[in-house]
């Protein structure tokens, strides 16, 4: 594991172990459905060090979904949660 990786999650590394977060920072995530629920998901995913995070959702913003998922703003109406969550995770 890279010294720049090791610094960076040192407090990590001693609550789950090195040999948990060599493996976390080499696999990949599926997460299918960016409601308020799984963008919290999204966020703690990208936060432990994944290599790669793939987001799915079929629907698109509605007014209800500024509630609850708090990457998305009134500018995202009409638009596909994960597209408009990508960039800001």
């Amino acid at each position: 594991m890279d010294e720049k990786v090791k610094d960076r999650y040192s407090r990590y590394i001693g609550a789950m172990g090195i040999d948990a977060v060599a493996k976390q920072s080499a696999c990949s995530v599926f997460l299918s459905g960016l409601g308020p629920l799984g963008v919290e998901i999204a966020k703690n995913t990208v936060l432990s060090g994944v290599k790669r995070l793939t987001m799915h959702d079929s629907r698109n913003t509605s007014f209800s979904d500024l509630s609850g998922q708090f990457f998305l703003s009134e500018a995202d109406i009409c638009l596909n949660r994960a597209g408009a969550s990508l960039s800001k995770v």
